[in-house]
C-alpha cells in the first residue's frame, strides 16, 4: 500500500545481515544544487559518521545514482566524510535496490520514496526528515500533521546524541515493536 506498484511486483526476501545499517542515499551533485535540502543531507552525513565511528556497527550505503561517472562522484562524497571502511551497493535495474533493501533489517533514510517503501517492506527504520526543503516544511508522515510517537525513530535534530538516541532505539527494537 506504501509506495510504487513496483514495490508490491518484488516478493519481499527474508534478510540476511541482521545487525547493520543500510542507508539510501540522498545524494545530490553540489555544483547542481545548494539549497537547505543538501546541507541537511551534509550534517547528517557528518553526524553519522561520528556514531559509526564509535560503534560496532557497519553502515552500508545503497548508491542513488545510475550512471557510473555520477556514482564515481557519489562514493568519493562518502568516502571524504566516512573515516571508517563502509560497504557501497550499486542498483544496475530498478529492482535491485529492493533486493538490497530487503537483506537489511535496520535502514536509514531522509526522505526517499524507497525509505517509505521500506516501512511497508517489514524494516526496522530511523528517519531523518529535513525540516524544510525548497520552501515546504517536511517530516515524517507530511503532511499529516506530526505525531510525538514518531519520536522514537525519528529525529528531533542531528545533534550526535539524538542521532545516537534513534539509530540505538531502531537497532536494539524487536521487529514486531
Amino acid at each position: 500500500i506504501l509506495g510504487k506498484f513496483s514495490n508490491n511486483i518484488v516478493k519481499v526476501k527474508k534478510k540476511v545481515i541482521y545487525n547493520d545499517f543500510l542507508l539510501i542515499s540522498q545524494f545530490e551533485n553540489v555544483s547542481k544544487i545548494q539549497n537547505d535540502y543538501y546541507f541537511f543531507f551534509q550534517k547528517l552525513v557528518s553526524s553519522l559518521n561520528l556514531y559509526f565511528s564509535n560503534s560496532n556497527n557497519k553502515l552500508h550505503i545503497l548508491l542513488r545514482r545510475k550512471k557510473t561517472l555520477e556514482q564515481k562522484k557519489e562514493i568519493e562524497f562518502y568516502k571524504k566524510i566516512f573515516h571508517f571502511s563502509c560497504v557501497f551497493h550499486k542498483a544496475s535495474e530498478w529492482k535491485k535496490s529492493y533486493e538490497i533493501l530487503d537483506k537489511f533489517e535496520n535502514i536509514i533514510f531522509m526522505h526517499s520514496t524507497l525509505g517509505y517503501e521500506a516501512i511497508s517492506r517489514k524494516k526496522k527504520v530511523a528517519i531523518f526528515p529535513p525540516k524544510k526543503s525548497r520552501n515546504t516544511n517536511f517530516w515524517f508522515g507530511w503532511p499529516a500533521p506530526f505525531q510525538k510517537k514518531y519520536n522514537f525513530f525519528t529525529a528531533k535534530n542531528l545533534s550526535l546524541s539524538e542521532i545516537k538516541r534513534v539509530l540505538n532505539n531502531v537497532h536494539n527494537c524487536s521487529k514486531a515493536n
